[in-house]
């Protein structure tokens, strides 16, 4: 739903958004400001024949700016219950970004690496690591968390990044909103509406790393229906790396994938709205891990679908929501022969092994990752100064694979949750904000995740907050029931890699935060500050134990980690006069922990204090002029972390600069970009074998 503003009335109507009933309620609106205020004709007429005073569409209709992240409905920002970052349009097309992951890095304490080269992470303060999953990442309200992997896989998300509305993250712990997976915080990513978008897009770039990006964009309405298709075709050949196997300079880290989507709304009425998404795709990566070839290939075939139901009238609004995620992974990582591996002769490999000598394979192969969630939820306004919403939902997640689970081969888990979030506005000056979730959970039976906290106008410029969350993260169905391992061409197991403690449990995390929000709408200025500490107890990790098996060791997840983080972020956006955009953001962060990955081995402690960027900074400016053209420049900076395999990353600054042209000719318009990334020297991402150079590229866009 949207929320229109008549001016003159200051009165607020919620609607479904489709092209007909925006039009329809336009004209009403602008009737209702006249009536009022007491226009008649003749009146309107004299006041439209001066320049400065006739009532124009902008006076008596416009958005009203707002989130939702903090508490499922909406609020302004500085009545909501943690800080967030709402990456815009605006920004998404000035940064020049390429990938979706990218633009995290607006957000303060926000870190996004590649973990290969179309492989990427996203962590929120605390250390990157190959499979991030503290998290909950939604596109249009749909959770796309691989269940399987427990993270989010980037590279598959079939979304063209200049087809993204906005990006709001709320940059603290939130499962008191969202569950588990929203440990550490919360980014919805929202698409463009089919009612806005151009009748048909097409968008294509080319350039370094052999980019090849297309986009076919097809909206249309009909009997109520506005509705939006998607192709989106991208390939890309990643870091250049060296091959250990053939010892020379191959392309082995690439990608290419498809995905079409569908979406749209069905706005039968004023109070009822469907939306509906769908999308099928198929992503093919090639990951640079020891292999007979150098590289080996993992397949992701995937589709979704979404439904959503909303009935808002007289202060209510109903919905109910159903989503089903699909993903087939496929691989085949060859470690070669097994009397290679050993390092001995076929006959006594046989000896040893009882198998005859042969390929050794490991890797997922066959995973199957499915999750189906129903939710119901109520947002109610009818009691005065009092917004709040309740809801309940249902879970069903589902993995497969016998190189992961071992002899369990398929398992699932259903959870269910309630949950429930209120603003009570006390005065003028005070608000507070209260929120709880419920779930019960299979391996951490019934999980309960408060949050509140305290927010004082005390004037129009001039906010502050007080706020505290307690929250708790059940561990995934993979890291409560893994047993990977390598096996014989017979299924036999040759040798354990990994496997789950057998007490594992869940994540907890204690935070408290101060924040402080000003507002200088004469000079388009907006300053957002947070002071916090967040404990984290019982992490999970990976810890090497003893095992009988060949190599006499086997990686064990469970509960390991407890650390501190204190920080602060700051955020300032700001609307220069002459056309000039500009948005800064900082983090500081010190972490405090340390774990000890081998129990055997005392002295193999892991300072996690390094583990995050102590600094980390990011400037985005763009300048606007009237011949259509245009320039940004973006420079990202974080100090040395530590990497996943324990080298240390070195600082690093990145500039990526974009020069841009909108044109017209009849009835097409367009837009010529040329982007460069990481515009002098070159720097490590995440890992030392991740070496980013300099890359540019070309875009253009058609619309008619």
């Amino acid at each position: 739903m949207e929320k229109f503003l008549c001016r003159g009335d200051i009165r607020v109507f919620t609607v479904a958004p489709g092209a007909a009933i925006k039009r329809k309620l336009k004209t009403a609106c602008t009737l209702l400001v006249i009536l009022i205020n007491g226009f008649s004709v003749g009146q309107l007429q004299a006041s439209a024949n001066k320049q400065q005073d006739y009532l124009t569409e902008e006076d008596v209709y416009g958005d009203i700016p707002m989130v939702t992240s903090g508490s499922r409905f909406e609020q302004k920002q500085a009545e909501a219950p943690v800080s967030i970052t709402v990456i815009d349009s605006e920004m998404i097309a000035a940064s020049g970004a390429t990938e979706i992951h990218e633009l995290l890095r607006f957000a303060p304490g926000f870190f996004a690496y590649s973990v290969y080269g179309n492989q990427f992470g996203v962590v929120a303060r605390s250390p990157g690591v190959n499979f991030p999953g503290q998290l909950e990442v939604m596109v249009n309200g749909r959770s796309v968390y691989l269940t399987l992997f427990s993270t989010v896989e980037w590279s598959s998300l079939g979304i063209d990044v200049a087809d993204i509305d906005y990006i709001e993250v709320a940059r603290g712990p939130s499962a008191a909103v969202y569950g588990s997976n929203a440990f550490l915080g919360a980014i919805n990513i929202v698409t463009k509406k089919a009612a806005i978008r151009p009748a048909t897009t097409l968008r294509a770039a080319g350039g370094n790393i052999h980019r090849r990006d297309y986009t076919l964009n097809h909206s249309g309405s009909a009997n109520d229906v506005d509705y939006g298709a998607s192709f989106v075709f991208r390939s890309n050949e990643g870091f250049s790396r060296i091959d250990e196997v053939k010892s020379t300079q191959d392309m082995v880290d690439g990608r290419e994938s498809f995905h079409f989507s569908l979406t749209g709304n069905y706005t039968p009425s004023l109070i009822d709205e469907i939306e509906f998404d769908l999308g099928v795709g198929r992503s093919d990566l090639e990951l640079p891990i020891e292999d007979v070839r150098g590289y080996f290939n993992r397949e992701f075939d995937e589709h979704y679908q979404r439904v959503k139901w909303k009935r808002a009238t007289d202060g209510i609004e109903n919905s109910v929501q159903f989503y089903q995620n699909y993903t087939a992974i496929e691989d085949d990582n060859n470690l070669g022969l097994g009397s290679d591996l050993l390092g001995v002769d076929p006959a006594t490999f046989t000896i040893i092994t009882g198998q005859p000598d042969q390929f050794i394979f490991s890797g997922v192969r066959d995973g199957i990752s499915q999750r189906f969630d129903l939710e119901i939820q109520q947002i109610n306004r009818t009691v005065d100064n009092l917004t709040f919403v309740v809801g309940a939902g249902a879970r069903l997640d589902r993995i497969r694979s016998h190189f992961l689970l071992g002899q369990n081969g398929s398992i699932e888990e259903t959870k269910y949750r309630l949950f429930g979030s209120a603003d009570w506005r006390i005065n003028d000056q005070f608000n507070t904000n209260v929120g709880v979730m419920v779930e019960n959970t299979r391996y951490a039976g019934t999980l309960v995740s408060p949050r509140a906290s305290l927010n004082w106008q005390a004037n129009p410029r001039h906010a502050f907050r007080i706020g505290a969350a307690w929250g708790n993260r059940a561990p995934s169905i993979l890291e409560a029931e893994e047993f990977s391992g390598i096996y014989f061409a017979d299924g036999s197991l040759a040798n354990a890699e990994g496997n789950s403690a057998s007490d594992i449990g869940e994540e907890k995390v204690t935070a408290y935060e101060l924040a402080y929000i000003a507002n200088f709408p004469e000079i388009q200025t907006v300053l957002d500050i947070r002071i916090f500490t967040e404990e984290v107890r019982d992490g999970i990790k990976d810890q090497i134990l003893p095992f009988g098996d060949i190599d006499g060791e086997i990686i064990t997840t469970t509960n390991i980690i407890d650390y501190d983080i204190h920080g602060f972020e700051l955020q300032l956006v700001r609307n220069l006069a002459n056309g000039i955009l500009a948005r800064l953001g900082y983090a500081y962060l010190d972490l405090d922990g340390k774990f000890i990955r081998e129990p055997s081995d005392p002295g193999n402690v892991d300072d996690l204090g390094i583990g995050v960027p102590t600094h980390s900074a990011n400037f985005l400016i763009q300048k606007t002029f009237a011949n259509g053209y245009s320039v940004s420049g973006w420079i990202y900076y974080q100090t040395e972390s530590d990497s996943v395999d324990g080298k240390l990353v070195d600082t690093f600054t990145r500039i990526d600069v974009r020069l841009a042209k909108r044109f017209s000719y009849g009835n097409t318009s367009g837009l010529v970009e040329l982007v460069t990334h990481n515009l002098f020297g070159e720097y490590t991402d995440f890992e030392e074998d991740n070496i980013f150079k300099t890359r540019s590229f070309l875009r253009i866009q058609l619309d008619f």
